[in-house]
């Protein structure tokens, strides 16, 4: 005859993949960011988060990884010597308030704690490490008997504005 033979597959037994692994958080963010950790220390000042249309979750994801890398930073005895108050800076700008309150919605970060400037439209972030590392370098308040004040290493930046115009920028 020259029909094909027919064959049968009922007993063969069929090999399934495992079944796909949940992302991972650098997997899914890296599907609407692309993040240049590696800015602050190339160009003197970090990465900025343009949060005009991003959704509440692509700026919490992204926030949480910029205080990660913080953190990561901060630990590593070979790069913590070398980062400036600029390179700690994390903020996301152009996110109205009624974002903000759906970010804050779906929890705090895990890595730093966020801050909302409501004229500037901006969340500012701080690393967990650089909270700690403020914690540790808070000086003690002078005894009564000591005459010297504390030095203190801050330095002071003043902004000018000519009107009400300029509060969302100054600020």
């Amino acid at each position: 005859s020259s029909s094909p033979s027919r064959r049968s597959f009922a007993n063969t037994p069929i090999a399934f993949n495992d079944p796909p692994h949940p992302p991972s958080p650098d997997e899914i963010l890296s599907s609407f960011a692309n993040l240049d950790h590696q800015r602050a220390s190339r160009a003197g000042f970090p990465e900025a988060v343009f949060g005009q249309g991003k959704t509440p979750k692509q700026i919490h994801a992204i926030l949480e990884s910029m205080a990660d890398n913080v953190n990561k930073q901060m630990t590593t005895p070979s790069s913590s010597s070398k980062l400036s108050d600029a390179s700690k800076a994390i903020l996301a700008t152009r996110v109205d308030k009624h974002i903000y309150e759906e970010i804050l919605r779906l929890g705090p970060l895990q890595n730093g704690q966020m801050e909302y400037h409501e004229t500037a439209r901006l969340i500012s972030v701080r690393a967990n490490s650089v909270i700690l590392q403020e914690h540790d370098t808070e000086a003690p308040s002078p005894s009564p008997s000591s005459s010297q004040q504390p030095h203190s290493t801050k330095q002071s930046v003043i902004v000018a504005c000519a009107g009400t115009t300029d509060l969302p920028i100054a600020e």
